[in-house]
């Protein structure tokens, strides 16, 4: 029912979401919403498509001065990115708490506590990212850790893909996650508890010259990762190339394929290493012509030809680069045997552990 005439009945038209409204006064008359890639209603139409209403919203969803109108035949109460505005308090209600547009902050706290404020609208970045619920404000991250999108489904899931894939998948502001999902260049991010075993273990056994890794089991009680052996150290070279692996031949502990029932293999993961070398290049074993420039060199830190061949797994490989971000380092990539299929800064992998 129309708050403000109680003689008209509205009901809303659902598709995805909310696509228009049929209106009841006597007969029945017909309304569609025009939305932008936020979802945020822009216009509002009849049947013979004459605009009946339209708003301008600033950044973070506040009706702008002089640029709304209603022409009081539809029922305009779903303004930014498709959310009701109650007008006694002007706030946006995203399910389990109220958004006030004139300030840019949630009224009620964050259950997640995912950014520094419980308050936080987005990560501030309003003009990319949505909140269905008011909880759940961004698991998909693009190659430089940035939020780009959020599926509203409170399953603590991660994901790594592109800005393309998930504007190829959208339409009137509604995205369809499962195709991003299943989009060859998405990558599902390992769960907290695994990256917290990867950095523990890469911070008490990865040297500058050699590497660390393990494989990933999904169990019934969630994923588990398995470190394998720390690799020798290797030998960094001006004359030649070097090469360092991990001893994926013994384990720190027993497999849980192997004592876990419904216990399957994942993924592999590991280092590559920090280490540098600079030198004058040697003209022999031990001779060195001081007329010879002095270099650098250091690991490869992307994923080689040989990891490539030796993947064996549905889900993407990982390799944690620990070089210089300058030389491609302080990165993961997530490759199989074609090459690297997605990436992320390694401060932003590290930051999702548990």
């Amino acid at each position: 029912m129309d708050v403000t005439n109680p003689g008209i009945i509205t009901h809303n038209i659902w598709g995805n979401d909310l696509v228009g409204q049929v209106r009841r006064n006597g007969g029945l008359t017909r309304y569609y919403h025009l939305k932008d890639h936020l979802g945020s209603i822009r216009v509002t139409v009849d049947a013979a498509g004459n605009a009946v209403a339209y708003d301008d919203y600033d950044p973070w969803g506040m009706l702008m001065d002089g640029r709304s109108y209603n022409a009081g035949q539809a029922d305009a109460r779903y303004k930014f990115t498709g959310k009701e505005k109650d007008t006694e308090t002007g706030m946006d209600w995203f399910e389990i708490r109220g958004y006030d547009s004139r300030i840019g902050m949630f009224r009620g706290p964050d259950p997640l506590n995912q950014y520094h404020s419980p308050y936080t609208y987005c990560g501030n970045n309003p003009v990319n990212l949505i909140d269905p619920s008011g909880m759940a404000a961004g698991e998909y991250y693009n190659s430089s850790g940035n939020k780009i999108g959020d599926d509203g489904i409170n399953d603590q899931k991660k994901y790594v893909t592109t800005s393309t894939v998930i504007n190829n998948n959208t339409s009137n502001g509604v995205t369809n996650w499962s195709n991003v999902q299943q989009n060859t260049s998405t990558v599902l991010v390992p769960e907290g508890a695994v990256i917290t075993s990867m950095q523990n273990e890469v911070q008490a056994n990865a040297k500058p010259n050699n590497e660390v890794g393990g494989e990933v089991y999904n169990t019934p009680t969630g994923e588990v990762n398995v470190n394998a052996l720390p690799g020798a150290e290797g030998q960094l070279s001006t004359s030649g190339q070097a090469s360092v692996s991990v001893n994926t031949s013994n384990y720190a502990s027993i497999p849980p394929a192997a004592t876990v029932p419904g216990a399957t293999f994942s993924f592999s993961w590991h280092s590559h290493p920090s280490g540098t070398l600079t030198e004058r290049p040697k003209v022999s074993p031990n001779v060195i012509r001081f007329t010879e420039t002095i270099v650098t060199v250091y690991w490869e830190q992307t994923p080689s030809p040989l990891d490539r061949d030796n993947f064996s797994s549905n889900r993407p490989n990982m390799v944690i680069a620990l070089g210089s971000q300058s030389n491609g380092g302080q990165q993961v990539y997530f490759y199989n045997n074609s090459g690297i299929v997605a990436s992320l800064p390694l401060s932003t992998f590290w930051s999702f552990k548990k």
